[in-house]
């Protein structure tokens, strides 16, 4: 054992006070990235071991409108067992006078399901052990439970879907093809035999019908092997639009979900261990101003500055390591537990566990963080001479680390950024991410100097306890530095969550504009839709009724360039993600704005023109001019950008992110979607009415649908405020530690009064003073920095509408006064409680 372990492991021995925030930090910090990391991990584990059975077959083949013909059928059916599955929104009626709802339709065949086993219940909720073609036979139909509340059945009772009577003979709990979250959906499942669906007569030429060809493949099962075969069925059939996905990406929405998600709270995480340096270095320099005299004691027996910094700079290390082991322990552990309900939720096999590679992770965050924070207060207190030291051991200030401390603060932060981008599922972001916070240290930081050069050159005459309180923050060895810091980025933050927070809130909590309509209904057929204009118009009240052609396809390529190769914002991929909704009009729709390029004349004539959402135009980076090629009912159409429109999406009104000027889509096929606004009294009614006579037409109440879309808002506020609950124990504990470093500061200043003949009340009100000024000046700079982060989140990432309010920045801003109010006091008080005679006697 070297002599500087000797020194290290010693001093350890002596005590471990004021070292208490440092782990509390460290622990949370490197808890809160080992947990995210692992859990995302073990996620995105049991989404692939689950491939097969969400896709439900090695590889999937989808179209949309009409299934394959038998050309392609026959040519699938030599890729191994296939199972045909037939998806689409319908409206399920009980009787016909009874009550409508809309249901999610699925037709299976006798090969469904390839994988997996389907979970029924009976009416009691007791597991129903029968096979599901049996079931199914003779019209059955298998419902989840919220069809049953909706519609008053119980088993045995029979109800319409479109032309079609079924009985319903079990309860839907589990679907193996089925993942919960990206099952989330505005209506209950309803399950028939596919040989039942004709009865019906919902799949009609244009309606939205999706057709699964999923097939267990006979071999080619590995993931080189599935991308063959879809590489060799577009190749024998260029011109079929099917989408093709395998088992080995089948379910990408909650795929990336988990991504998106892992990578917020890791950045939470990071947040939350870069608030904590602050405390690591308060903690640090408060352990210091204990061991001042040890470190004098040392110089004077000829250990050089390099020598004391390697002791002390070893034992906060040794500490740091133990703290991330435990905060590892905590994240792992923490990891397994919310996996087990995650998985449980999103019924899938549990895959959690411990993941090295995520752990080392969280552990280098943790090592480079505790190591940066820390070099500044033992750079600068190895650099005290003996002397100074001996003759104020309390007010020793020192002078800045030595140049190669300052440079290896550098290198370190520079480390620590680095492995934050590189780490990180979206790096862009990641650069943003770690550019705000530079920029906010920076202007802390800069604030803090700015503000004591301020202060210093204030005069106060007469204003004794002012006076004070101004003095103490900008003397040497003060700890504004580190309060404003502490202070700032916490408030940050939170001022950030809260607007986020609010705009969620806001999107579930306000009404709805005036303009938002009743229903949507989606399948108008061209012959229903004189007869169900007149239905809707025999309603008094009745207003604003729209219908609009809508045609369904794909965004296939941009200026040439295959649509996957030309997007440029991962954010916006969504526009080529699924098939997507298109129309055409001669007026510019509602609740738009043109941004660019202009709008084209009422009767124009010409070659294909298309206007655009700002959304699209973010996710190729194009404009007026550009090209863009869409393939609608397997017809290829390419149209010139004409316009880029921003879209009022919150207003609930009809438009598209696509819409084509008349001509480019005359003669093909169209079904159409309409709105209306009808009075609340008669809403059920006409929904009844509609079912009834048109059975085929899906109608959405925006209210039940906003209440669905209610639920996941508020889950995510939650998240939001849980998140925000950890950085402000974060917050809260480098204030602590802010305290507990100025507390020796504060001990020998009441000394120094009590003796001059000050009381505990004048003394209490400078200090408090002093901890009221910081808080004050620096709120409003963090609260504009915070509006400034939660604006470029809503805007650019969330791609949220953004709306100011000045309630929950004054709320988090109170809140974290208070908070340095009170910590302040308790720092204070203790240093009220020393006697002057026992502190005097120890000089």
């Amino acid at each position: 054992m070297n002599l500087v372990t000797t020194f290290a492991r010693r001093e350890l021995r002596a005590g471990l006070e004021g070292f208490h925030i440092f782990v509390a930090c460290l622990v949370l910090g490197v808890a809160a990235i080992a947990g995210v990391q692992s859990l995302s991990r073990g996620l995105s584990e049991s989404l692939r071991h689950d491939g097969r059975y969400i896709l439900g077959g090695d590889i999937a083949f989808r179209t949309i409108y009409k299934p394959p013909p038998a050309v392609e059928m026959n040519y699938l059916r030599t890729l191994g067992r296939i199972s045909s599955v037939v998806q689409m929104r319908s409206m399920a009626r009980r009787g016909d006078e009874g009550k409508a709802t809309m249901a999610e339709l699925k037709a299976v065949d006798s090969a469904y399901p390839l994988y997996g086993a389907m979970k029924l219940a009976d009416a009691g909720g007791q597991p129903l052990d029968k096979d599901v073609q049996e079931l199914l036979a003779h019209n059955g139909a298998l419902a989840e439970r919220g069809l049953m509340t909706r519609l008053d059945l119980k088993l045995g009772d029979t109800f319409r879907i479109g032309a079609g009577t079924f009985t319903l003979r079990g309860v839907i709990v589990k679907e193996p093809d089925r993942v919960s979250v990206e099952s989330y959906s505005l209506a209950p499942r309803v399950m028939i035999a596919a040989d039942a669906l004709g009865a019906t007569g919902l799949a009609s030429e244009g309606a939205q019908v999706y057709y699964d060809q999923r097939i267990a493949m006979t071999s080619a099962k590995t993931p080189e092997g599935l991308k063959a075969a879809t590489e060799a069925a577009k190749k024998t059939f260029p011109k079929e639009s099917w989408k093709i996905r395998n088992c080995f990406n089948a379910s990408p929405r909650i795929g990336e979900l988990v991504d998106r998600l892992a990578f917020f709270l890791t950045l939470i995480g990071l947040t939350t261990l870069l608030v904590g340096g602050v405390g690591i270095s308060n903690a640090v320099r408060g352990y210091l101003d204990a061991r001042l005299s040890h470190i004098a004691t040392l110089k004077c027996l000829g250990a050089g500055s390099r020598f004391v910094f390697r002791v002390y700079m070893t034992q906060i290390m040794a500490l740091a390591v133990a703290a991330i082991a435990a905060g590892l322990v905590i994240g792992a552990g923490g990891a397994v537990i919310a996996g087990s309900f995650l998985t449980a939720k999103l019924s899938v096999t549990d895959r959690t566990g411990i993941y090295p590679d995520a752990l080392l992770n969280a552990a280098l965050f943790g090592i480079l963080t505790a190591f940066c924070f820390s070099l500044w207060p033992v750079g600068k207190a190895v650099r005290i001479s003996p002397a100074e030291l001996f003759r104020d051991a309390v007010l020793a200030g020192g002078g800045k680390p030595s140049r190669p401390v300052l440079l290896a603060i550098f290198l370190s932060a520079e480390l620590l950024a680095l492995m934050a981008v590189v780490t990180s599922s979206d790096r862009v972001f990641a650069l943003w991410f770690t550019g705000g916070a530079l920029v906010v240290f920076g202007v802390f930081a800069g604030y803090s100097a700015l503000l004591k050069k301020s202060l210093k050159r204030l005069s106060l005459p007469g204003r004794p306890l002012l006076r004070m309180a101004v003095a103490n923050l900008h003397r040497p060895g003060n700890t504004s530095t580190s309060t404003i810091l502490s202070l700032g980025l916490g408030l940050t933050v939170l001022s950030a969550v809260a607007l986020i927070e609010f705009n969620f809130t806001r999107l579930i909590a306000e009404d709805l504009s005036a303009d938002a309509p009743s229903f949507f209904f989606l399948d108008v057929l061209p012959q229903q839709k004189e007869d169900f204009e007149k239905l809707l118009r025999s309603y008094p009240g009745m207003r604003d009724l729209k219908l609009t052609p809508s045609f369904r396809g794909r965004i296939t390529a941009v200026n040439g360039v295959e649509a996957e190769k030309a997007l440029v914002d991962k954010n916006h991929d969504w526009v080529i993600r699924t098939d997507r909704g298109f129309t055409y009009t001669s007026a510019l729709p509602a609740h738009s704005k043109v941004v660019e390029g202009a709008w084209w004349p009422a009767d124009y004539k010409g070659p294909p023109l298309a206007s655009i959402a700002t959304d699209v135009a973010r996710a190729f980076d194009i404009g007026a001019g550009d090209n863009l090629t869409l393939n609608i009912l397997g017809l290829d159409i390419t149209a010139k950008v004409a316009n880029v429109r921003e879209i009022d999406w919150a207003s609930f009104t009809m438009n598209f992110a696509v819409t084509l000027a008349p001509g480019a889509l005359d003669g093909a096929p169209a079904t159409w979607l309409g709105t209306v606004i009808l009075r609340p009294e008669d809403e059920e009614a006409a929904e009844t009415r509609i079912a009834k006579d048109f059975p085929g037409i899906t109608a959405v109440r925006v209210k039940d649908a906003l209440e669905t879309a209610g639920v996941i808002i508020s889950a995510i506020a939650q998240a939001i405020r849980i998140a925000a609950g950890v950085t402000l124990l974060a917050g809260a504990l480098v204030l602590a530690g802010g305290v507990a470093a100025s507390r020796r500061r504060h001990v020998y200043d009441a000394v120094v009064l009590k003796v001059l003949g000050a009381g505990q009340r004048r003394i209490l009100a400078a200090f408090l003073l002093e901890y009221g000024i910081t808080g004050a000046l620096t709120v409003f700079i963090a609260a504009a920095l915070g509006a400034v982060a939660a604006w470029a989140m809503l805007e650019f990432i969330m791609n949220m509408p953004w709306k100011f309010s000045a309630k929950p920045l004054i709320a988090v801003a109170t809140l974290c006064l208070g908070i340095t109010l009170v910590a302040g006091f308790s720092g204070t008080w203790r240093a009220l409680r020393q006697k002057p005679a026992a502190y005097l006697r120890a000089q």
